[in-house]
C-alpha cells in the first residue's frame, strides 16, 4: 500500500553550466563595420612620437583613417561601410592591406618616423586578426575585427547557463514507513495512514507457571 508524503518538499530549479560549441561572433561589430584596436605601452609613450595613423582603403568609396595617440592606454577605431554594397566590400577585405604610420608632431610640422602594413587575409577564416606591428623598433599590438569570419566557419567554446529541475525526493512511501515515522516524530498519522493496518507483532512466550496452571 502506498501513502502520499505530505511533507515532501517541492522540487527546486538549479543553475547548470555547460560548454557549447558555437559560431564565433563579434557582438560589438556590425556586419558593415570594421574595428581596429590599439594597445599602448610605456615604450611607445617614451618614444618621443606623437601618434599612430591607421589607414584602410576597402574600395573607391570606402577609405578610412584614424589615429591613436602614443600616450593612450588603448583605443578602438570603428569604420562603417556604406550599407548599399557592404556585404561585398566586407567579403573582399581579405585581399586588402591596412597600414600604420608612426608620426611625430612639432608645432605645425609632422614627421613620419616609420610605416608598416599587412594584408587582412586572416579575416577569411577568423573574425579577428591579431598582429604586432613594429614601428621604428617599437612593438605595437593591434587587432582588426569584423562581425564574423568571411567563410562563416569559425567556432568557439562558450559557457552557457541554463535552469534545470533539481533532484526530486521519492514521492511515495509505504504505509508501514508512515506508521513508523509517526511513532518516531510524534506526529499523528493522516487519515490514509490511520486506516493502514499496523504491522503484525510477534507472539510473546508465556511463563512456565502460567502454562501449568492453565493445564
Amino acid at each position: 500500500m502506498l501513502s502520499k508524503n505530505e511533507f515532501q518538499p517541492l522540487p527546486q530549479f538549479e543553475e547548470e553550466k555547460a560548454s557549447v560549441n558555437q559560431l564565433k561572433i563579434n557582438d560589438d561589430v556590425q556586419p558593415n563595420q570594421v574595428k581596429v584596436s590599439f594597445t599602448g605601452s610605456d615604450e611607445l609613450k617614451d618614444s618621443g612620437a606623437t601618434y599612430i595613423k591607421v589607414y584602410l582603403e576597402l574600395d573607391e568609396g570606402n577609405k578610412f583613417e584614424d589615429h591613436f595617440n602614443c600616450d593612450e592606454e588603448s583605443k578602438d577605431c570603428l569604420f562603417t561601410v556604406d550599407k548599399g554594397n557592404a556585404a561585398n566590400v566586407i567579403k573582399n577585405i581579405k585581399e586588402k592591406e591596412i597600414s600604420f604610420s608612426l608620426k611625430k608632431k612639432k608645432f605645425l610640422y609632422k614627421t613620419n618616423l616609420d610605416t608598416q602594413s599587412f594584408k587582412l587575409k586572416d579575416l577569411y577564416s577568423k573574425a579577428t586578426c591579431d598582429k604586432t606591428v613594429s614601428l621604428n623598433g617599437i612593438a605595437v599590438p593591434v587587432s582588426v575585427s569584423i562581425k564574423q569570419a568571411i567563410n562563416g566557419k569559425e567556432m568557439e567554446i562558450a559557457q552557457k547557463t541554463r535552469m534545470v529541475l533539481g533532484k526530486i525526493p521519492p514521492p511515495f512511501k509505504t504505509a508501514e514507513e508512515a506508521h513508523n515515522k509517526t511513532i518516531i516524530t510524534g506526529r499523528p498519522p493522516t487519515a490514509t495512514q490511520a486506516q493502514a493496518p499496523a504491522p503484525a507483532q510477534p507472539a510473546r512466550a508465556q511463563p512456565a507457571s502460567s502454562a501449568a496452571a492453565a493445564a
